[in-house]
């Protein structure tokens, strides 16, 4: 995950289907992520790149959130960097960072005296599948659990339609 800025904005599109899908391919991806090589790339790349920046931050998010802290220390200073080169993206990029790691975003919030929402300090708000979101999803989960289970093939949308009626 070392590759040029441009690119975090596909990875990130990716992570995000995948997660809404159920998918943990963000979650395998940031696993072999090594964060001192990423802030290295941040600090050659990101610096002309900052809606990449706040684009990887956003991706990161999608990983593990034991992992979030973690990397959130290993990027700040180069995040910091980005932050103070570009003012118009600071809101943008301490909201990526709350979203990887809570502390980390309210610390660069911090440095910049950006007002933070306690709304938007929950942390890995694109953790949730489309199944979880929906309400009482609890027997859905189960019945395409079993059907996983069992490895036969279903219509997603037939299992949804009642959910998508409501």
């Amino acid at each position: 995950m070392e590759g040029s800025p441009r690119h975090w904005g596909h990875a990130l599109s990716l992570a995000r289907s995948s997660a809404r899908a159920g998918g943990n391919f963000a979650e395998r991806l940031i696993d072999q992520t090594d964060a001192a090589a990423l802030a290295r790339t941040i600090e050659t790349n990101g610096q002309h790149h900052p809606r990449g920046v706040r684009m990887l931050l956003w991706l990161l998010a999608f990983g593990k959130r034991a992992r979030g802290a973690s990397l959130a220390d290993g990027l700040f200073a180069a995040v910091q960097v980005v932050a103070e080169r570009y003012p118009d993206e600071r809101e943008h990029l301490v909201q990526a960072l709350l979203a990887l790691d809570s502390d980390a975003g309210r610390r660069l919030a911090s440095v910049f005296g950006t007002n933070v929402d306690s709304a938007d300090t929950d942390g890995g708000m694109f953790r949730r599948t489309i199944f979880e979101a929906l309400p009482e999803a609890e027997p859905l989960l189960a019945r395409v659990a079993e059907l996983e289970r069992a490895g036969e093939d279903y219509d997603i949308t037939a299992l949804l339609e009642p959910y998508l009626k409501a």
